[in-house]
């Protein structure tokens, strides 16, 4: 590995390091700073930024107690749980200068835990996902900006905290690869662009030119016991192949907000297609769905297509996915639910000031 590495003939600013071992009695709800290390943080940050593998970003709260001790304390619990982390997983903390620390994640094989790169943050804070800029039409750019918009409304109009109410995974920062931070690009379309949404006319709800109702899915499963989660999660870890395949688990952000879904790097870079293309999702009945492929600059993608097969296929938060490649372009999706039980989504557009109507439509 190469984070650790120094250059002892080179004059250039190192980045610090530290390291923590995972352990959920003592890290679950506030990790502590080494004291030795304080001597390389810049100032009094009010916040913190923890970039994760997955390119993601968490904001956290740094705190002091009155012997000068310093613990990540707001936002590290959320942090903790977008990661899954587990006992004895080791994490590296890379100081970038300012508030801004970039972490590796180590499963207890020693290797890079691979879940950590399809991270999302469930919180309300406002995240970055890497994706390199692609080239769309004009339409699919618009559909886009239409889509992060609206779930920025929902965010801003629920008043309901920020784990009921997610930002979309399809809201992008821009970021540079060699290790810059995130800068929020503009948000909405340009002026003078029909927005897509209702409007409300007396009455009458008007359309505008697009006809499709934007907002996230509202799972309408019943609630679920932490001992139906882990039996899902078990069956799913038991599945073998003679093709290449991996385990994913489904978040909020995949299932009821987002419109495409991160693959893990090291199976994506190894088993799946080097160009952009369009691939098959099948299910074990012979129904297939078609999405686009995107490998971006190391981060692996499924884009178009990824929302339709959510829906049709009712995943829901914590369902376990295995995906095995059973073609060089199809994969065959094995479903292991927390409820076998299927119930239809309903799909939510919450009112936005002097726009349209709050709505529940069925699905």
């Amino acid at each position: 590995m190469g984070f650790g590495r120094r250059d002892v003939s080179s004059q250039g600013k190192r980045s610090p390091h530290f390291f923590k071992v995972f352990f959920p009695g003592i890290n679950s709800e506030q990790m502590e700073v080494p004291p030795a290390f304080l001597k390389h943080i810049e100032g009094h940050p009010s916040t913190c930024s923890l970039m994760g593998p997955s390119g993601n970003v968490w904001a956290v709260e740094p705190v002091r107690n009155q012997a000068g001790r310093l613990f990540f304390v707001g936002g590290w619990k959320e942090f903790v749980g977008d990661h899954a982390m587990e006992t004895g997983e080791f994490l590296v903390f890379v100081y970038e200068g300012g508030p801004r620390f970039r972490v590796l994640i180590f499963d207890t094989t020693a290797c890079e835990k691979e879940s950590a790169f399809c991270a999302f943050p469930s919180s309300s804070t406002k995240r970055a996902r890497v994706v390199a800029p692609v080239k769309r039409s004009e339409s699919e750019v618009e559909e886009e900006e239409e889509d992060e918009e609206e779930d920025d409304d929902e965010v801003e109009d629920s008043g309901e905290s920020g784990e009921e109410s997610p930002p979309p995974a399809a809201r992008r920062m821009r970021q540079k690869r060699d290790g810059d931070w995130p800068e929020k690009r503009k948000r909405g379309p340009p002026r003078g662009r029909p927005r897509g949404r209702p409007r409300l006319l007396g009455n009458k709800i008007m359309k505008s030119r697009k006809k499709r109702s934007r907002g996230r899915l509202v799972s309408q499963r019943r609630p679920v016991t932490e001992e139906e989660i882990e039996r899902a999660h078990r069956a799913a870890n038991a599945f073998t192949s003679d093709y290449p395949f991996q385990v994913l688990i489904m978040r909020k952000s995949v299932v009821y907000i987002g419109h495409s879904m991160p693959l893990p790097h090291t199976f994506s870079k190894c088993h799946l297609p080097k160009v952009t293309q369009k691939m098959t999702l099948s299910d074990c009945k012979g129904n297939a769905w078609e999405v686009t492929y995107l490998p971006l600059n190391g981060t692996y993608i499924l884009s178009a297509g990824w929302r339709k097969f959510c829906i049709d296929n009712h995943l829901e938060q914590d369902d376990a996915c295995v995906f095995e490649l059973i073609k060089k372009d199809e994969i065959r999706v094995h479903i292991f639910r927390v409820v076998e039980e299927v119930t239809p989504f309903m799909r939510k557009v919450v009112k936005t000031k002097g726009r349209n109507n709050g709505m529940i439509i069925s699905q």
